[in-house]
């Protein structure tokens, strides 16, 4: 995998399995709804429907570090899904490019990572205002998560909390 190594951590929140080098962080400023005039893709009306937009943290009263993961989901300027998760130490973007409502509490996407095009299926669980990664395959179909748990050792893939509109505060210049 291009860019990319394994990483053994059971607390990376939904994008289990990979860790990557920090990214700029105009990434992590993501909009949160697509301005006027902008055609929202399905994947983005799917999102939006089923409550995923927003910014999500294992503790929201705490800035992103190793134990403390954020994702914001968001519509770019274009009408586009993104993710991005935040980490002390990385940061991981993806394009949302389908999604599918399950059921009330479950949502289907496909991620592809921005940086080299890795294709992720997810399933985010959605309840009581937090969400996680219910189901996670990768491109040639290995399961990292499966029913809330990491394949890899069995651990809890953790909740994350809606944090509202807060971001992480930290500037990513002191980070790297």
């Amino acid at each position: 995998m291009s860019g990319c190594e394994l990483d053994r951590s059971p607390r990376l929140g939904p994008h289990a399995g990979m860790r990557f080098p920090v990214l700029p962080a105009a990434v992590a400023l993501v909009l949160i709804a697509a301005p006027a005039g902008a055609a929202e893709t399905e994947a983005a009306r799917v999102v939006t429907a089923q409550g995923l937009l927003g910014s999500w943290s294992e503790d929201c009263s705490k800035e992103p570090d190793l134990e403390n993961g954020w994702e914001i989901i968001s519509i770019d300027p274009d009408g586009e899904a993104r993710t991005v998760e935040e980490h002390i130490e990385w940061s991981s973007a993806y394009r949302i490019t389908a999604a599918r409502r399950i059921d009330a509490r479950d949502t289907w996407m496909r991620l592809e990572h921005n940086d080299d095009g890795e294709i992720y299926e997810v399933v985010y669980r959605l309840e009581d205002n937090r969400q996680r990664t219910w189901r996670s395959t990768d491109a040639q179909g290995k399961v990292l998560v499966d029913n809330g748990l990491f394949t890899s050792d069995g651990s809890e893939n953790g909740w994350y909390m809606r944090c509202g509109g807060l971001l992480p505060t930290t500037p990513r210049e002191k980070q790297e």
